[in-house]
């Protein structure tokens, strides 16, 4: 039985109370890119508080991946710690895009790709 069923199952069931099913059931909306990253889609609901790509160590091929991933569901990317690489690549393959628009404070070193 998947993990969903289970924890409807038990809240059906009365074992967990409404409350503990749904923070379970966001614990389960984690999406896994490849090898490289779990990305917490649904952070920003669970905690007020919105997943952010850590750029820093990783290469060109590593971030896009990570990037393509979390823009499938959500309507922007916020990624730190970026280096002038990885600041060229998306400037080149999302600012002068019809569907996003890119937003870069170099002082906090923080690109926020939004969709338009």
């Amino acid at each position: 039985m998947s993990e969903i069923k289970d924890i409807l199952k038990n809240l059906i069931e009365k074992k967990i109370t409404l409350e503990e099913a749904e923070i379970l059931l966001k614990a389960n909306l984690i999406e896994q890119v490849g090898d490289l990253a779990k990305l917490d889609i649904c952070r920003k609901v669970r905690t007020g508080a919105p997943e952010v790509i850590f750029a820093q160590n990783k290469n060109l091929q590593m971030l896009a991946g990570i990037i393509s991933g979390f823009l499938k569901n959500n309507k922007y990317a916020i990624i730190s710690r970026y280096n002038e690489e990885q600041k060229s690549y998306i400037l080149e393959n999302y600012n002068n895009s019809d569907t996003y628009s890119v937003d870069i404070n170099d002082l906090g070193r923080i690109i926020v790709i939004k969709e338009t």
